[in-house]
């Protein structure tokens, strides 16, 4: 697990690519530190904490989808090709959430480039 999320080349750079775009500051190396630190986190339902799960939740999903591209399809992509996946399908996702107006969530809109439905 350590290996595949998130110290191997691939998924390190995958990773770095979407906490800094998402403005995730996690230090840790390994994969149970991370998890550990992401979990005991704010895990409320502010928009913060939804982005930082989401952008987690596609990071393990997609790197796990590629690994099984390369071992079962021999088929390739680089990790900037998997990073913009993941970023864009976080915007859609963001996009599709029904949120309460305010400072942060507008914030989020425009480090997006997205308008969020509101309630």
């Amino acid at each position: 697990m350590d290996h595949l999320f998130f110290n191997c080349k691939f998924s390190r750079g995958v990773w770095d690519k979407v906490k800094s775009r998402a403005k995730i500051h996690n230090h840790q190396s390994t994969w149970d530190d991370t998890v550990q630190e992401l979990g005991n986190g704010d895990m409320s339902n502010t928009i913060g904490s939804v982005v930082l799960r989401l952008c987690f939740a596609a990071c393990v999903y997609s790197i796990w989808y590629e690994r099984n591209c390369r071992i079962f399809r021999d088929e390739k992509k680089e990790p900037d090709d998997v990073a913009k996946s993941i970023l864009e399908n976080v915007k859609l996702k963001l996009m599709s959430l029904k949120l309460k107006d305010s400072v942060a969530v507008r914030i989020v809109e425009k480090e997006w480039g997205i308008v969020c439905k509101k309630s």
